[in-house]
C-alpha cells in the first residue's frame, strides 16, 4: 500500500508538487496555516481575520482550529508540504481503517488489502480530492465502524470507547455531512442486528456500543459541535433547506456507468470539479467480486449489503424519491448534493469485493470453479463491449460520446453551464481513454479467471491484487490535481505593488479560472491573501446573511473606504479610479489594476453623527448618500447609551491608539472629549465581548456589519475578546466526558487487580 501510495501520488511524495484545487488554495490551506499560527500565539483559533472583516471560523464549519492532525502545520513550515502530508495521512488512515474492518469482518490479509485498494484508490475517495474536507473525514468512517463491529463482536464496551474516540476525531475538526452519513451507517448497524439470531440480545448490545460510541465521541468534540451548530443556525441551514436546495447534486441513475469507465473524467481540470461528488469508478475487477461477496460475505457484513442498496437510493436524490420523506427528518433537512452518498457506496462496495475475493481464493478451486468462469465471462463481454466504445469514439465521435452519457439528465444548473464549456475534444479524449483502458483491464482480468483454477491460490490472489492495482492507480492518475511544489509559497505578481499599510484587499472578480491549466494567486482571492499576511475583502460562504452578500458583491469606493478597504485590485480597467491607479502588471491569468481607494478611513473611529436605520439594503443606500459622512457618520439599530471613562483633564486632547491587535483580541486606548461612537470596522458577531477598563459594555452593530461601542467623554482601556457561549459550553461537555472516561478506566483497573 506504501508503494502504490508513492507511486500514485509520486509528484507529492517526492516534493515537486502539491494538491490544489478550488477550495484547497482558496479556503482550506489558508485557514489551516492562520489557525496554526493562533495556537503557537496561545488562542484556540475560532475567529479568521484575513477574510472579509473577519468572520466565525465555523462560518466556514470544515476547517476546524481543534482537529488533532492538523499538528502537521505546525511540525512543517511549508504551507504545501504540510497540505500534501496532511492529506496523505488521511489517505493512509483511510488504507488501515479498511484493512481492520474487512478483517474484523472474517476476511484474509489479501481480502482486506484489496478492499483498502478499492476505496482509497476508487474514484470516489480520490474524486473528492477537491473537496479535501470529505476525503479528512470519511477517512476515519472505516475505522469507527471496524472498532463497533469489534465492539458488538467481542461484548465489550472498551472497542466502542475507542470507536467514540475515532468518532470524536471525525467530529472535531472535518465535514459535518460525512459525520452524519458514519452515525447513519451505525443506525444501519443496529438495525441490521434484528435479522440475526439472538435477536433482543444482539440488539441490546449493538444499543448498547453506539449508544458509548455516540457518548463519547460527540462529547469529546462538543466545543467543535455545539460551536458549529450554533453558526449553522444563524444560516439558511438552521430552518431547514428547501427540496430543491436538498436535491442540488442528485445522482442521475445513467451516471453509474462510470462503474466501467475507469478514469472518463479526467484530463480537463472543469469536469475534475463537476465530477467531483458524482464518480464512483472502483475498479472492473472489483464489481464481480463485490456480487460474490454480497452473495457470500458473513452475516456481519449485512450492514454493506444494506449499506450499498441504501446509499445508492439516497444518492439518487430527486432521481430516487426517497427525500420526499427523508427530507423532512432532521439532520436530512439541513444537507444537500445527495450525490456524496456515493462515498459509502464506494465502502460497501470496497468491503463486500474483499470479502468476495477471500471466498474465492480460500475455498478449494473445485466449488469456486462455477464462479471463476461466470466471473470470467461476464468480465470478457464488458471488454469487448468497452474496446468498441474506444473505437466508436475514436472513429465515429457523432454516433455515440460524452455528451450522450453524460450531458443530460443532471439538472444542476452549474454542472449544465459548466459541461457545456468543455471542449469536445476533452470530452472525447476521456472517453477514448477509458474505452481502450477498460477493455484491455477486463480481458486481462477474464484471462486471470479463466486460469485460477489451475494456479496456486496465493498466485490467483497477487495476480488478482496486482491488477486491480494498475487498474485502480492508472484511473487515480487521471484525476489528481497538482500543483508545483512551490504553489502557496510564491508571492503572487500583484504583492509587489501592493503598500507597505494597504488594509484591505477587494478583488472585483474571483482569482480562480477554470480554463488556465496555470492557475494563480495573483487576485489574492478570499481568504488566500492570509497566505502572505494580507486581509482580503471577500465573503466566505458558510457566513452569509443577507448583508453580507449585498456588501461582498458592491464595488464601491465609498463603501470601501468606510470598511477600512485600502487597495482594490481589478481585472479590467476602472476609468472613475484611474487618478488612484497604482499600478498595472499581468501573469499567465492576464492583466491587473491596483487602484488605491481614496480617502479610506482608519479601522478604529470616533463617529457622533448618528443614523438609525435597520433594513440591509437601507444600509447599503444610506452609506452611499451625501448624508453619510465618513468618518462623521454612524448607522446603528437602536439608540445607544454612553458608559463613562476615567476622568481626563481639561486639556487633553481627543485619540485613538490600536493596542493589541490579534485575531481573538483587541485592545484600544481611547480618549474622547465628548460622547461618541467607537467604531471598529471588523465583523459584529454575539461572540465577541467588550470591556472598558475592565467593566463590561454592550457591543453595537455599527453601518450594519461592524462592531462599535457607545463611549462617553474620558478615558478609556478597551479590550474586545471574541468569547463564543456555545464553545464555552461544549468545553464543560468534553471536560465531563473525559472525566468520566478516567473514571471509568480506573474502575477497568481496580477490577483487573481483583
Amino acid at each position: 500500500m506504501l508503494v502504490l501510495t508513492a507511486l500514485v501520488y509520486r509528484p507529492v511524495v517526492t516534493g515537486d508538487g502539491t494538491f490544489e484545487a478550488w477550495d484547497q488554495a482558496r479556503v482550506y490551506v489558508p485557514l489551516q496555516v492562520s489557525n496554526a499560527q493562533q495556537r503557537s500565539e496561545g488562542e484556540i483559533p475560532l475567529w479568521y481575520r484575513h477574510g472579509f472583516l473577519g468572520y466565525p471560523l465555523q462560518g466556514e464549519n470544515e476547517c476546524s482550529g481543534v482537529y488533532p492532525p492538523a499538528i502537521i502545520f505546525h511540525l512543517v513550515n511549508s504551507p504545501g508540504t504540510a497540505w500534501s502530508l496532511f492529506l496523505l495521512f488521511h489517505h493512509l488512515l483511510a488504507v488501515a481503517g479498511t484493512m481492520l474492518l474487512v478483517r474484523e469482518l472474517g476476511g484474509g490479509v489479501l481480502g482486506a488489502t484489496l478492499a483498502a485498494v478499492v476505496f482509497v484508490f476508487g474514484g470516489t475517495f480520490v474524486g473528492v480530492i477537491p473537496g479535501a474536507t470529505l476525503l479528512t473525514t470519511v477517512a476515519w468512517t472505516p475505522l469507527v465502524l471496524a472498532l463497533w463491529l469489534k465492539a458488538n463482536r467481542t461484548h465489550s464496551l472498551w472497542p466502542a470507547t475507542w470507536a467514540g474516540l475515532a468518532l470524536a476525531a471525525q467530529a472535531s475538526g472535518a465535514h459535518p455531512q460525512i459525520l452524519f452519513y458514519t452515525i447513519l451507517a451505525l443506525v444501519l448497524g443496529i438495525v441490521c442486528e434484528a435479522r440475526r439470531e439472538n435477536r433482543a440480545r444482539k440488539m441490546g448490545w449493538a444499543v448498547l456500543a453506539t449508544t458509548v460510541t455516540l457518548v463519547v465521541g460527540l462529547g469529546l468534540a462538543a466545543p467543535q459541535l455545539w460551536y458549529c451548530l450554533d453558526t449553522l443556525l444563524a444560516t439558511e441551514r438552521g430552518t431547514g433547506l428547501s427540496y430543491e436546495q436538498q436535491m442540488d447534486g442528485s445522482l442521475p441513475p445513467h451516471f453509474l456507468l462510470q462503474l466501467l469507465l475507469p478514469g472518463s473524467t479526467g484530463g480537463d481540470h472543469r469536469l475534475q470539479v463537476l465530477f467531483m461528488d458524482v464518480r464512483i469508478y472502483a475498479g472492473l475487477l472489483t464489481l464481480p467480486l463485490a456480487v460474490i461477496g454480497w452473495c457470500r460475505a458473513p452475516d456481519t457484513a449485512r450492514i454493506f449489503r444494506w449499506g450499498l442498496a441504501l446509499s445508492l437510493v439516497l444518492a439518487f436524490g430527486r432521481h430516487g424519491g426517497a427525500f420526499l420523506l427523508l427530507g423532512h427528518l432532521p439532520g436530512f433537512d439541513t444537507i444537500h448534493v445527495p450525490a456524496r452518498f456515493l462515498i459509502l457506496t464506494s465502502l460497501a462496495l470496497a468491503v463486500l469485493g474483499g470479502l468476495g475475493f477471500d471466498h474465492l481464493i480460500k475455498q478449494p478451486g473445485t466449488s469456486t470453479a462455477r464462479s471463476w468462469r461466470t466471473t470470467a465471462v461476464a468480465l470478457a463481454v464488458t471488454g469487448i463491449a468497452l474496446l468498441a466504445l474506444g473505437l466508436v469514439t475514436r472513429f465515429a465521435p457523432e454516433s455515440l460520446g460524452p455528451d450522450w452519457l453524460f450531458g443530460h439528465g443532471n439538472s444542476d444548473a452549474v454542472f449544465r453551464r459548466e459541461w457545456s464549456l468543455v471542449s469536445p475534444t476533452s470530452k472525447m479524449t476521456g472517453m477514448e481513454w477509458a474505452g481502450f483502458a477498460g477493455g484491455i483491464t477486463a480481458l486481462v482480468a477474464a484471462g486471470i479467471c479463466l486460469t485460477a483454477r489451475r494456479l496456486e491460490p496465493r498466485h490467483v490472489g497477487s495476480l488478482c491484487l496486482l491488477l486491480v492495482c494498475c487498474d485502480l492507480g492508472l484511473a487515480a492518475t487521471r484525476l489528481l490535481e497538482l500543483a508545483p511544489g512551490d504553489f502557496y509559497e510564491t508571492p503572487p505578481v500583484t504583492l509587489d505593488l501592493l503598500p507597505e499599510n494597504p488594509g484591505r484587499v477587494a478583488a472585483t472578480v474571483p482569482g480562480y479560472n477554470f480554463n488556465t491549466a496555470e492557475r494563480t494567486l495573483a487576485l489574492l482571492p478570499d481568504n488566500s491573501a492570509g497566505l502572505f499576511g494580507i486581509d482580503a475583502f471577500s465573503i466566505n460562504p458558510g457566513a452569509k446573511t443577507e448583508l453580507l452578500r449585498r456588501t461582498s458583491a458592491a464595488v464601491s469606493p465609498k463603501l470601501h473606504a468606510v470598511l477600512h478597504v485600502g487597495t482594490l485590485i481589478s481585472r479590467r480597467q476602472l476609468p472613475t479610479l484611474d487618478q488612484h491607479l497604482r499600478g498595472h502588471t499581468s501573469d499567465s491569468g492576464g492583466g491587473y489594476w491596483i487602484y488605491d481607494v481614496p480617502n479610506v478611513l482608519p479601522r478604529v473611529t470616533i463617529c457622533r453623527d448618528i443614523l438609525l436605520v435597520t433594513r440591509p439594503q437601507a444600509i447599503l443606500d444610506t452609506i452611499a448618500s451625501r448624508r453619510f459622512v465618513p468618518g462623521e457618520t454612524v448607522i446603528l439599530e437602536t439608540a445607544p447609551q454612553h458608559v463613562a471613562g476615567n476622568p481626563v483633564g481639561s486639556s487633553a486632547r481627543e485619540s485613538v491608539t490600536l493596542v493589541t491587535d490579534r485575531a481573538q483580541t483587541v485592545e484600544i486606548d481611547a480618549t474622547l472629549t465628548s460622547d461618541g461612537i467607537l467604531v471598529l470596522a471588523d465583523l459584529f458577531h454575539d461572540g465577541w465581548m467588550a470591556t472598558s477598563n475592565g467593566r463590561p459594555l454592550p457591543i453595537l452593530r455599527t453601518n450594519g456589519l461592524c462592531r462599535g461601542v457607545a463611549l462617553a467623554a474620558g478615558q478609556h482601556r478597551l479590550r474586545f475578546e471574541f468569547q463564543p457561549a456555545s464553545f464555552h459550553r461544549g468545553l464543560w461537555i468534553s471536560a465531563t466526558t473525559l472525566l468520566g472516561l478516567l473514571l471509568g478506566c480506573g474502575i477497568t483497573i481496580v477490577r483487573r487487580r481483583r
